[in-house]
Protein backbone atom coordinates (compact mmCIF):
# COMPACT_ATOMS: atom_id res chain seq x y z
CA UNK A 1 0.00 0.00 0.00
CA UNK A 2 1.39 3.34 -1.00
CA UNK A 3 1.30 6.07 1.67
CA UNK A 4 0.28 9.64 0.88
CA UNK A 5 2.91 12.34 1.32
CA UNK A 6 1.21 13.60 4.51
CA UNK A 7 0.97 10.11 5.98
CA UNK A 8 4.57 9.32 5.09
CA UNK A 9 5.70 12.53 6.79
CA UNK A 10 3.69 11.67 9.90
CA UNK A 11 5.19 8.18 10.06
CA UNK A 12 8.68 9.62 9.65
CA UNK A 13 8.06 12.08 12.51
CA UNK A 14 6.84 9.30 14.81
CA UNK A 15 9.84 7.15 13.95
CA UNK A 16 12.24 10.05 14.57
CA UNK A 17 10.67 10.79 17.93
CA UNK A 18 10.79 7.12 18.88
CA UNK A 19 14.43 6.87 17.95
CA UNK A 20 15.23 10.07 19.86
CA UNK A 21 13.43 8.87 22.96
CA UNK A 22 15.10 5.49 22.76
CA UNK A 23 18.48 7.21 22.45
CA UNK A 24 17.75 9.29 25.55
CA UNK A 25 16.64 6.22 27.51
CA UNK A 26 19.75 4.27 26.46
CA UNK A 27 22.07 7.18 27.28
CA UNK A 28 24.95 7.11 27.98
CA UNK A 29 26.60 4.65 25.65
CA UNK A 30 30.09 6.19 25.68
CA UNK A 31 32.24 8.42 27.93
CA UNK A 32 30.97 11.93 28.74
CA UNK A 33 33.13 15.06 28.59
CA UNK A 34 32.87 17.66 31.34
CA UNK A 35 34.45 21.04 30.54
CA UNK A 36 35.92 22.99 33.45
CA UNK A 37 36.96 26.60 32.79
CA UNK A 38 39.50 26.70 35.60
CA UNK A 39 42.83 25.03 36.25
CA UNK A 40 43.32 21.53 37.60
CA UNK A 41 43.50 21.57 41.37
CA UNK A 42 41.30 24.65 41.72
CA UNK A 43 37.91 24.76 43.47
CA UNK A 44 35.88 24.07 40.31
CA UNK A 45 38.09 21.15 39.35
CA UNK A 46 38.12 19.62 42.84
CA UNK A 47 34.36 19.95 43.27
CA UNK A 48 33.65 18.45 39.85
CA UNK A 49 35.88 15.46 40.48
CA UNK A 50 34.29 14.93 43.91
CA UNK A 51 30.83 14.78 42.29
CA UNK A 52 31.58 12.85 39.11
CA UNK A 53 34.54 10.65 39.95
CA UNK A 54 33.54 8.03 40.96
CA UNK A 55 29.92 8.67 42.04
CA UNK A 56 28.15 9.87 38.87
CA UNK A 57 30.39 7.57 36.83
CA UNK A 58 29.18 4.60 38.87
CA UNK A 59 25.52 5.61 38.62
CA UNK A 60 25.59 6.18 34.85
CA UNK A 61 28.00 3.36 34.06
CA UNK A 62 30.34 5.48 31.94
CA UNK A 63 33.58 7.38 32.47
CA UNK A 64 33.47 11.15 32.90
CA UNK A 65 36.39 12.82 31.12
CA UNK A 66 37.19 16.17 32.76
CA UNK A 67 38.71 18.70 30.38
CA UNK A 68 40.21 21.85 31.86
CA UNK A 69 39.89 24.76 29.45
CA UNK A 70 40.96 27.93 31.19
CA UNK A 71 40.69 31.56 30.18
CA UNK A 72 38.77 34.81 30.70
CA UNK A 73 37.14 33.87 34.00
CA UNK A 74 35.38 30.89 32.48
CA UNK A 75 34.25 32.59 29.27
CA UNK A 76 36.39 30.36 27.05
CA UNK A 77 34.79 27.22 28.49
CA UNK A 78 31.27 28.71 28.38
CA UNK A 79 31.76 29.44 24.67
CA UNK A 80 33.04 25.93 23.94
CA UNK A 81 30.10 24.40 25.81
CA UNK A 82 27.56 26.59 24.03
CA UNK A 83 28.87 25.48 20.63
CA UNK A 84 29.18 21.79 21.45
CA UNK A 85 26.93 19.12 19.96
CA UNK A 86 23.74 18.74 22.08
CA UNK A 87 23.88 14.95 22.14
CA UNK A 88 24.25 14.48 25.90
CA UNK A 89 27.98 13.80 25.81
CA UNK A 90 29.22 17.29 26.69
CA UNK A 91 28.48 19.16 29.91
CA UNK A 92 30.24 22.10 31.52
CA UNK A 93 30.83 23.79 34.86
CA UNK A 94 28.86 27.05 34.91
CA UNK A 95 29.39 29.72 37.56
CA UNK A 96 26.98 32.51 38.38
CA UNK A 97 27.29 35.46 38.03
CA UNK A 98 30.19 35.08 35.54
CA UNK A 99 28.06 33.08 33.09
CA UNK A 100 25.44 35.84 32.99
CA UNK A 101 27.45 39.01 33.56
CA UNK A 102 29.82 38.61 30.62
CA UNK A 103 27.16 38.81 27.85
CA UNK A 104 25.48 41.72 29.69
CA UNK A 105 28.61 43.85 29.79
CA UNK A 106 30.26 43.01 26.47
CA UNK A 107 29.96 41.11 23.22
CA UNK A 108 30.60 37.40 23.72
CA UNK A 109 30.52 34.37 21.47
CA UNK A 110 27.80 32.76 23.58
CA UNK A 111 24.57 33.80 25.27
CA UNK A 112 22.59 32.27 28.10
CA UNK A 113 20.02 30.90 25.64
CA UNK A 114 22.78 28.75 24.09
CA UNK A 115 22.80 26.60 27.23
CA UNK A 116 20.37 24.47 29.21
CA UNK A 117 20.91 24.51 33.00
CA UNK A 118 21.19 21.01 34.44
CA UNK A 119 21.86 21.26 38.17
CA UNK A 120 23.33 23.58 40.77
CA UNK A 121 25.64 21.88 43.28
CA UNK A 122 26.97 24.50 45.66
CA UNK A 123 26.66 28.08 46.81
CA UNK A 124 29.61 30.01 48.20
CA UNK A 125 28.49 33.33 49.70
CA UNK A 126 30.68 36.39 49.48
CA UNK A 127 32.61 37.88 52.39
CA UNK A 128 34.67 41.01 53.05
CA UNK A 129 38.05 40.39 54.67
CA UNK A 130 40.60 42.87 56.02
CA UNK A 131 44.11 42.38 57.43
CA UNK A 132 44.21 41.23 61.04
CA UNK A 133 45.57 44.62 62.12
CA UNK A 134 43.03 46.66 60.12
CA UNK A 135 41.29 49.63 61.72
CA UNK A 136 37.98 48.10 60.59
CA UNK A 137 36.33 45.66 62.98
CA UNK A 138 32.85 45.64 61.43
CA UNK A 139 30.99 46.59 58.29
CA UNK A 140 29.67 49.67 60.10
CA UNK A 141 33.25 50.82 60.68
CA UNK A 142 33.99 50.31 57.00
CA UNK A 143 30.82 52.06 55.80
CA UNK A 144 31.34 55.06 58.11
CA UNK A 145 34.90 55.54 56.85
CA UNK A 146 33.81 55.15 53.22
CA UNK A 147 31.09 57.78 53.65
CA UNK A 148 33.53 60.27 55.16
CA UNK A 149 36.23 59.45 52.60
CA UNK A 150 34.63 58.83 49.15
CA UNK A 151 36.72 56.58 46.89
CA UNK A 152 39.46 56.23 49.51
CA UNK A 153 38.53 52.68 50.49
CA UNK A 154 40.09 50.20 48.04
CA UNK A 155 38.42 46.80 47.72
CA UNK A 156 39.97 43.96 45.72
CA UNK A 157 37.83 41.68 43.58
CA UNK A 158 38.56 38.57 41.51
CA UNK A 159 37.71 40.19 38.18
CA UNK A 160 35.29 42.73 36.77
CA UNK A 161 31.78 41.31 36.39
CA UNK A 162 32.35 38.39 38.77
CA UNK A 163 30.53 37.74 42.03
CA UNK A 164 33.13 39.65 44.08
CA UNK A 165 32.71 42.71 41.86
CA UNK A 166 28.91 42.50 42.06
CA UNK A 167 29.11 42.15 45.85
CA UNK A 168 31.00 45.43 46.17
CA UNK A 169 28.51 47.18 43.89
CA UNK A 170 25.66 45.95 46.09
CA UNK A 171 27.48 47.09 49.24
CA UNK A 172 27.95 50.60 47.83
CA UNK A 173 24.22 50.81 47.18
CA UNK A 174 23.38 49.46 50.64
CA UNK A 175 25.69 51.86 52.49
CA UNK A 176 25.17 54.83 50.16
CA UNK A 177 28.92 55.21 49.87
CA UNK A 178 31.57 55.14 47.16
CA UNK A 179 34.67 52.93 47.17
CA UNK A 180 37.33 52.09 44.58
CA UNK A 181 37.34 48.58 43.16
CA UNK A 182 40.66 46.95 42.23
CA UNK A 183 40.38 43.95 39.92
CA UNK A 184 42.75 41.00 40.27
CA UNK A 185 41.93 38.89 37.21
CA UNK A 186 44.24 36.15 38.47
CA UNK A 187 41.70 35.39 41.19
CA UNK A 188 41.56 35.03 44.95
CA UNK A 189 45.23 34.25 45.50
CA UNK A 190 46.31 37.52 43.91
CA UNK A 191 43.52 39.41 45.66
CA UNK A 192 44.61 38.15 49.09
CA UNK A 193 48.27 38.87 48.29
CA UNK A 194 47.27 42.42 47.47
CA UNK A 195 45.42 42.67 50.77
CA UNK A 196 48.18 41.22 52.94
CA UNK A 197 50.71 43.39 51.12
CA UNK A 198 48.60 46.44 52.06
CA UNK A 199 48.02 47.36 48.41
CA UNK A 200 44.26 47.34 49.10
CA UNK A 201 42.27 47.83 52.31
CA UNK A 202 39.61 45.15 51.81
CA UNK A 203 39.25 42.01 49.72
CA UNK A 204 35.94 40.60 48.49
CA UNK A 205 36.23 36.81 48.26
CA UNK A 206 34.07 33.77 49.06
CA UNK A 207 33.39 32.20 52.44
CA UNK A 208 35.16 28.92 51.69
CA UNK A 209 38.21 30.84 50.50
CA UNK A 210 38.38 32.98 53.65
CA UNK A 211 38.47 30.27 56.31
CA UNK A 212 42.12 29.24 56.02
CA UNK A 213 43.28 32.86 56.20
CA UNK A 214 41.04 33.49 59.21
CA UNK A 215 42.26 30.32 60.92
CA UNK A 216 45.87 31.41 60.31
CA UNK A 217 45.16 34.77 61.97
CA UNK A 218 45.97 36.71 58.82
CA UNK A 219 42.58 38.32 58.26
CA UNK A 220 39.38 39.41 59.96
CA UNK A 221 36.15 38.47 58.20
CA UNK A 222 33.78 41.42 58.53
CA UNK A 223 30.59 39.81 57.22
CA UNK A 224 29.07 37.05 55.11
CA UNK A 225 26.58 37.77 52.30
CA UNK A 226 24.09 35.00 53.05
CA UNK A 227 20.60 34.97 54.54
CA UNK A 228 22.00 33.18 57.60
CA UNK A 229 25.41 32.42 59.09
CA UNK A 230 27.37 29.62 57.46
CA UNK A 231 28.76 26.63 59.32
CA UNK A 232 32.37 26.96 58.20
CA UNK A 233 32.71 30.46 59.73
CA UNK A 234 29.90 30.47 62.32
CA UNK A 235 31.34 33.39 64.30
CA UNK A 236 30.96 35.78 61.35
CA UNK A 237 27.70 37.80 61.25
CA UNK A 238 25.80 38.30 58.02
CA UNK A 239 25.64 41.63 56.24
CA UNK A 240 21.93 41.80 57.09
CA UNK A 241 22.67 41.33 60.79
CA UNK A 242 24.83 44.46 60.55
CA UNK A 243 22.21 46.52 58.73
CA UNK A 244 23.24 46.00 55.09
CA UNK A 245 20.79 44.14 52.85
CA UNK A 246 23.35 42.35 50.68
CA UNK A 247 23.03 38.76 49.48
CA UNK A 248 25.68 37.74 46.99
CA UNK A 249 27.94 34.86 46.14
CA UNK A 250 28.85 32.25 43.60
CA UNK A 251 26.37 29.58 42.54
CA UNK A 252 28.19 26.67 40.97
CA UNK A 253 26.66 23.96 38.85
CA UNK A 254 26.55 22.28 35.47
CA UNK A 255 24.89 23.01 32.14
CA UNK A 256 24.63 21.44 28.69
CA UNK A 257 24.35 22.84 25.17
CA UNK A 258 20.85 24.03 24.26
CA UNK A 259 18.95 21.27 22.45
CA UNK A 260 20.21 18.48 24.70
CA UNK A 261 17.20 16.13 25.17
CA UNK A 262 15.19 16.78 28.33
CA UNK A 263 15.38 13.10 29.29
CA UNK A 264 19.18 13.22 29.29
CA UNK A 265 19.27 16.47 31.25
CA UNK A 266 16.96 14.96 33.88
CA UNK A 267 18.92 11.70 34.02
CA UNK A 268 22.15 13.61 34.66
CA UNK A 269 20.46 15.79 37.28
CA UNK A 270 19.08 12.70 39.01
CA UNK A 271 22.55 11.13 39.08
CA UNK A 272 24.02 14.27 40.68
CA UNK A 273 21.17 14.46 43.21
CA UNK A 274 21.68 10.79 44.14
CA UNK A 275 25.41 11.47 44.55
CA UNK A 276 24.76 14.42 46.84
CA UNK A 277 22.83 12.16 49.24
CA UNK A 278 25.59 9.58 49.57
CA UNK A 279 27.29 9.57 53.02
CA UNK A 280 30.72 9.09 51.46
CA UNK A 281 30.22 12.13 49.22
CA UNK A 282 28.86 14.25 52.09
CA UNK A 283 31.90 13.32 54.14
CA UNK A 284 34.24 14.34 51.33
CA UNK A 285 32.28 17.57 50.75
CA UNK A 286 32.66 18.44 54.43
CA UNK A 287 36.42 17.93 54.25
CA UNK A 288 36.51 20.15 51.14
CA UNK A 289 34.39 22.73 53.03
CA UNK A 290 31.78 22.80 50.27
CA UNK A 291 28.50 24.58 51.00
CA UNK A 292 26.06 22.35 49.13
CA UNK A 293 22.84 23.60 47.54
CA UNK A 294 21.12 21.28 45.08
CA UNK A 295 18.79 22.94 42.54
CA UNK A 296 17.18 20.77 39.82
CA UNK A 297 16.86 21.68 36.11
CA UNK A 298 13.57 23.63 36.09
CA UNK A 299 14.24 25.60 39.27
CA UNK A 300 17.86 26.18 38.27
CA UNK A 301 16.74 27.77 35.01
CA UNK A 302 14.17 29.96 36.80
CA UNK A 303 16.80 31.03 39.29
CA UNK A 304 19.32 31.93 36.59
CA UNK A 305 16.72 33.92 34.64
CA UNK A 306 15.97 35.94 37.78
CA UNK A 307 19.67 36.56 38.41
CA UNK A 308 20.06 37.67 34.80
CA UNK A 309 17.13 40.09 35.20
CA UNK A 310 18.55 41.52 38.43
CA UNK A 311 22.03 41.88 36.95
CA UNK A 312 20.71 43.80 33.96
CA UNK A 313 19.12 46.27 36.41
CA UNK A 314 22.41 46.62 38.29
CA UNK A 315 24.34 47.12 35.04
CA UNK A 316 21.89 49.81 33.91
CA UNK A 317 22.68 51.80 37.05
CA UNK A 318 26.37 50.98 37.39
CA UNK A 319 27.89 49.82 34.05
CA UNK A 320 31.21 48.06 34.31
Amino acid sequence: MRLSNKMAAAVATVLALSIGQAGAVDWPQKPITLIIGWAQGGGADITSRAVFQPHVEDILGQKIIIRNQTGAGGEVSFTTLAHSKPDGYTFGWTVTPNLLSFPISRKTNYKFEDLVPVVNVSYDPGVFVVPADSQFNSLKDLAAYAKDNPDKVTIANGGTGGDDFIAVELFMTACNCQVTQVAYAEGTGASISGLLGKHVMVSAINATESKKFQDAGQVKVLGVMADKRVDIIPNVPTFREQGFDVISGSYRGFSAPAGTPDEIVQKMADAVEETMKKPEFLDRAKKLQLILEYIGPKDYKKFLLKVEHDMKKIYAKHPW
